[in-house]
C-alpha cells in the first residue's frame, strides 16, 4: 500500500531496482518497517501499481510471509469499492512483493497532519465510505482490529475524495466481539478527523457519537442517512430512480413526482402481486394494465419474497414486453 513519499529516505540505492519480473519501478513512494512502496508500471497489463517489496530479513522469516500471505488473501477476496484492491503477490527473484491499486493522494493520517482536520461534511463522507469497505470485510468474515488515519487512502476526485481501507496485515477471521472493535475503532477516528466542535454538524451526526452503531453497515447507513429511514419494502429504493430515469427516456408514460420525495404509500395487501402492480401504478407511473401485467410477469419468474428485492433489469424488462407487445389483429 502506497506511503507518504520521504525526502531523507537514506536506504542503500542497491536497495532500489529498476525492475522487478514485469514491473518497472517509476518512483518510490515511501518507506516503513515491513518494505518499499513504489509507483511501478505492470508492463504486463499497461497500469500502475503500488509495489510493495518487503524486507529480506522479513521474507525469510516463516511467520511473516504466513501473515503476509494471510494480507494479500484477506484483502483479494473483498469485493468493495472502498477497499484497495489486490491484483498479485508472490515471490520474483527472491523478492517477495505485494501488488496492489494505486491510490495516489497518500494517507488520511498525512492529510490531517498537513491540512488539519476536516469539516464536518466532509469527515462524515469519508468515514462513511471507510465503513461501507468495513461491513465488507466483515460480510466477508474478516476483522481488520487496526482502523487508523494512516490506514485509510485518499483519491481525490475534483471536490470529492475517495476513501479506501488498507492493510489487512493483522486481520484475522471475525470472532466475538472483534467485528463491533473495529466499528468502535471507527467511530473514534471519526472523532479524531472532525474539525467542528462537539455537538456541531447534522443531528444524525450527534447521534452516531452518542450511541454508535455496532455494525460497520449500520455506521455507513447511519452517517450517510438524511433522516432516520422510513418503513418501507426494499425494492422501490433499489430500482426507482434508474427505471424511471430509462424508462421515461424510452418513452413510457411517466406521472412524476420528485423521486428523492418517494414514500410508500400502499395500504397493506395479501396478494404480493396486486401489492407490487400498486407500487408500480403509483410510484414508477404505469397505467393499471400495464402496471398489473409487469407484475404477473415478474411473478411468474420470481418467488414471492423476491418481488420486495427486485433488479432493476428484471422489472424493465418484463415492463417493456408489457408496453410494447404485439397488437393482435
Amino acid at each position: 500500500m502506497p506511503l507518504p513519499p520521504d525526502p531523507a529516505d537514506p536506504a542503500d540505492p542497491a536497495d532500489h531496482p529498476d525492475r522487478l519480473g514485469p514491473y518497472r519501478m517509476v518512483r518510490c513512494l515511501g518507506r516503513g518497517g515491513m518494505g518499499t512502496v513504489y509507483d511501478a508500471l505492470d508492463t504486463s497489463l499497461g497500469r500502475h501499481v503500488a509495489l510493495k517489496l518487503i524486507v529480506p530479513e522479513l521474507a525469510d522469516d516463516p511467520d511473516f510471509r504466513a501473515r503476509f500471505v494471510r494480507e494479500a488473501q484477506a484483502q483479494a477476496s473483498l469485493d468493495s469499492p472502498h477497499v484497495v484492491q489486490v491484483f498479485a503477490h508472490g515471490e520474483i527473484d527472491g523478492r517477495l512483493y505485494l501488488a496492489t491499486q494505486l491510490v495516489p493522494d497518500g494517507d488520511l493520517g498525512a492529510a490531517l497532519r498537513r491540512h488539519g482536520r476536516l469539516p464536518v461534511a466532509e469527515a462524515v463522507d469519508v468515514v462513511a465510505q471507510v465503513a461501507d469497505g468495513l461491513a465488507e470485510a466483515h460480510r466477508a468474515g474478516l476483522v481488520h482490529r487496526d482502523i487508523k488515519a494512516s490506514n485509510v487512502l485518499l483519491r481525490r476526485r475534483g471536490t470529492h475524495t475517495v476513501a479506501y481501507l488498507a492493510d489487512f496485515g493483522i486481520a484475522v477471521p471475525a470472532r466475538g466481539d472483534a467485528a463491533v472493535d473495529d466499528v468502535r475503532a471507527l467511530v473514534q477516528l471519526l472523532r479524531e478527523v472532525i474539525a467542528d466542535a462537539p455537538g456541531a454538524g447534522p443531528p444524525r451526526l450527534a447521534r452516531v457519537l452518542r450511541e454508535p452503531p455496532t455494525t460497520a453497515a449500520a455506521l455507513r447507513d447511519a452517517l450517510r442517512a438524511g433522516e432516520p429511514a422510513r418503513p418501507s419494502r426494499r425494492w422501490p429504493r433499489r430500482w426507482s430512480r434508474r427505471w424511471l430515469a430509462v424508462a421515461c427516456a424510452a418513452g413510457v408514460a411517466c406521472a412524476l413526482a420528485p423521486v428523492a420525495g418517494m414514500v410508500d404509500r400502499r395500504p397493506p395487501e395479501q396478494d404480493p402481486v396486486a401489492a407490487l402492480a400498486r407500487s408500480l401504478e403509483q410510484e414508477a407511473g404505469l397505467d393499471p394494465a400495464t402496471a398489473r401485467c409487469t407484475a404477473r410477469s415478474l411473478a411468474a419468474t420470481h418467488r414471492t419474497e423476491e418481488l420486495e428485492d427486485l433488479p432493476v433489469d428484471d422489472v424493465l424488462g418484463a415492463a417493456a414486453a408489457c408496453l410494447w407487445r404485439p397488437t393482435r389483429r
